[in-house]
């Protein structure tokens, strides 16, 4: 799915890429010219060496060793992916990059946990999610954004619950939404044990069109 966005002919980086599946993917594949495999831990960049030399890609996938986006730079890459890791880190990583607010840059973020403070930082930073999709792996449901900078968002907080998914075209979508419904659910029982009313209130007005958005009965 994160594969489906990147653009033709863009230059790549993969931050976290362990086995480098993806950069090995989309250059084989002739949607990207070139791309980084970058990691934090020198175990993975080992298999991503082995993976990568096996594909004979050497020359065109490069291996960097460090934390996050610390290891490219604006010129380094178009496209830059950011799968598997949880939302606020990659927050973090975002945060501490500015060269991601000049140019032409697209973000492709799958978060494993707390997708809604992502697209909060997204969208009070000036990137918009200009397309989202869902899908489905191991019967587990996962979110793929794609982000740009725009310089300012108009947004509702309801939307940091939502995203870009269109649940009434896309199943997933639908299921993801399932998902989420189920976390405010815990959410509010939990805000009921305490007597925290407002919350109650507001979690149940966000779930209640959560609901009526993705047609949950």
């Amino acid at each position: 799915m994160a594969a489906q966005f990147c653009r033709d002919g863009a230059a790549i980086a993969d931050i976290g890429t362990d086995h480098a599946y993806l950069p090995i993917y989309l250059v084989q594949t002739g949607r990207a010219v070139r791309a980084i495999a970058s990691d934090i831990a020198t175990g993975p960049l080992n298999s991503a060496k082995k993976n990568i030399d096996a594909a004979g890609l050497a020359g065109l996938i490069e291996l960097r060793l460090g934390d996050g986006l610390t290891t490219i730079g604006a010129q380094d890459a178009d496209d830059i992916f950011i799968c598997g890791m949880g939302g606020l880190v990659m927050s973090e990583m975002i945060d501490s990059a500015a060269w991601l607010k000049h140019g032409d840059k697209r973000l492709i973020l799958q978060p494993m946990t707390k997708a809604y403070e992502l697209r909060k930082f997204l969208f009070s930073n000036g990137f918009d999610i200009i397309a989202e999709k869902a899908v489905r792996d191991a019967r587990k449901i996962y979110t793929v954004m794609c982000a740009e900078y725009v310089g300012g968002v108009d947004y509702e907080d309801l939307l940091c619950y939502t995203g870009r998914l269109a649940p009434s075209t896309d199943l997933f979508a639908r299921n993801y939404l399932i998902k989420v419904c189920l976390d405010l659910d815990n959410r509010i029982n939990g805000a009921k044990a305490t007597g925290d009313y407002a919350v109650v209130s507001y979690l149940s007005y966000i779930k209640a069109k959560i609901e009526e958005i993705a047609d949950i009965k």
